[in-house]
């Protein structure tokens, strides 16, 4: 466990409640406000941080896993336990309203195309998914299933991953759906948290807090001059966000690595919530900000307060909703964990018999 990528994800996630507090306040059917419209940028950001962050910890997790087709059942099941459960729950409590409010929506969520893409997390080619969060997860779901050949055949995936990597730089029009979701520049941002996994196991890293503090500093410049880069450079864009996230992850990790971080409990449980937190702030949003409307809240209290009470809410809402469905969710399996048998292994060894590469640094 790096505590210090859990506070990351944490961190990433609530700036990712902030940016949608800041769009949902801006449409004209609430409160048509544009005040901190100027840190809208921080969405973006973060979501690349979210992204590298995807990367990084699949490799970091199942790197022993490369190359072993016995492993491959384990890698998908837990993957899918991580992901699916909790989802589902939030995606019934969303669901229904478009049924019982048809005025919601724009009368896509009722197709029942687009309600079992949404249920089984794939791309939707023409709406916009059910639960508006729910596109970054699909695009998880296919790199885990890319990841996964890496599993089964250690050769055959770095062939895949290498051509897909190419494909990215490339980005050809292909005039398909399936070939803009391919190029779409979130896999950059994956395919560059698993170098920075690579990286963290490979080489030692000098001055890592510096690292981490550099990578912030180009994620900081990213957010102030991102609609200029958004006109003038996109690609500079992506790539801007994918570097200045893994100098960041690179730093963080390695200091984690060299000396643990202490985490007070109530950042632990906001980084442990961070899935909840993401899956479930934009309906919570959605729901204060019609109340707030409904009981013209604007009109006796300050914008800006009441912003802020939006954040929290979405914030909280994501924790009670870790509490309540996702981290018993996580106790209970449904189906049968299919884990290898345990057997013991010498010191200086690991569990699959290979020697322990750990153990012969420090031997060295």
């Amino acid at each position: 466990m790096l505590h210090s990528l859990q506070l990351c994800r944490a961190a990433a996630c609530i700036l990712v409640v902030v940016a949608h507090a800041i769009s949902i306040c801006a449409l004209p059917k609430y409160f048509n406000w544009h005040r901190f419209e100027f840190l809208y940028g921080l969405g973006p950001v973060a979501l690349d941080v979210l992204f590298v962050l995807s990367g990084f910890i699949i490799l970091h997790v199942h790197r022993r896993d490369i190359g072993r087709p016995d492993r491959a059942a384990r890698y998908l099941y837990r993957r899918a336990h991580r992901v699916y459960p909790a989802y589902w729950v939030a995606l019934m409590m969303v669901l229904p309203i478009f049924f019982l409010v048809p005025s919601f929506g724009d009368g896509s969520q009722r197709d029942p195309g687009v309600i079992a893409r949404s249920v089984l997390l794939l791309p939707q080619p023409s709406a916009q998914p059910i639960l508006p969060v729910s596109w970054t997860m699909s695009l998880e779901i296919v790199f885990y299933l890319a990841f996964a050949v890496l599993v089964l055949n250690r050769t055959l995936g770095l062939i895949l991953f290498g051509l897909w990597f190419a494909f990215l730089m490339a980005r050809p029009d292909t005039g398909t759906f399936a070939g803009s979701f391919l190029a779409h520049p979130g896999f950059i941002c994956i395919l560059g948290g698993m170098i920075a996994a690579e990286v963290i196991h490979r080489f030692r890293i000098p001055g890592p807090g510096w690292l981490a503090l550099s990578g912030a500093v180009v994620l900081l410049a990213r957010v102030l001059f991102d609609p200029t880069l958004a006109q003038s450079f996109p690609i500079s864009r992506i790539a801007i966000g994918a570097i200045g996230s893994m100098a960041l992850l690179i730093g963080l990790a390695a200091r984690d690595l060299n000396r643990p971080l202490n985490m007070p409990r109530w950042l632990a449980l906001l980084g442990d919530a961070s899935y909840s937190i993401y899956l479930v702030h934009y309906p919570a949003l959605s729901v204060m900000t019609k109340i707030a409307k409904s009981l013209r809240l604007d009109s006796w209290l300050p914008l800006e307060l009441l912003f802020c009470v939006f954040v929290f809410t979405g914030i909280c809402a994501g924790v009670l909703f870790y509490s309540l469905v996702e981290r018993p969710l996580r106790k209970f399996a449904p189906w049968v964990d299919p884990k290898p048998k345990l057997k013991a292994f010498a010191p200086g060894e690991e569990a699959d018999g290979r020697p322990d590469a750990q153990a012969i640094r420090r031997a060295a």
